[in-house]
């Protein structure tokens, strides 16, 4: 299972890609691959989740308009990595559905639910 930024090299490494399960389900479900998610608590008020969720979006915007700001912050963490591969990686998973998942991030995760077996 190779995931994050080996997604970009892992043939550097001498690995062949069997299957990539992020093509296989956008294949079979038409839907992008719900990869993370921030959640609250059902126990917090309304006023502190929407505070949260308001810092989280006015940050992420933040990035959005401001990409260099957090160049050396990446670059400091991703030393192993070259700057190609660091653009492909934020480019990849930072995209329109950080700021708001909308009706098809939804049935994504909806569908991901779905298909998980579970323990009944």
């Amino acid at each position: 299972m190779i995931i994050h930024e080996s997604r970009f090299t892992y043939a550097e490494h001498g690995l062949v890609r069997v299957c990539d399960l992020g093509e296989l389900w956008e294949k079979e479900t038409g839907l992008p691959v719900p990869l993370a998610g921030i959640c609250a608590r059902s126990d917090l008020n309304s006023e502190t989740r929407a505070a949260a969720e308001q810092a989280i979006r006015a940050s992420v915007e933040y990035a959005f308009a401001h990409p260099e700001a957090s160049a050396d912050y990446v670059r400091a963490n991703a030393r192993e990595i070259s700057a190609e591969v660091r653009r492909a990686h934020i480019e990849l998973y930072v995209n329109e559905s950080s700021i708001d998942l909308g009706a098809t991030g939804m049935r994504a995760i909806e569908s991901l639910l779905h298909a998980a077996p579970t323990s009944d």
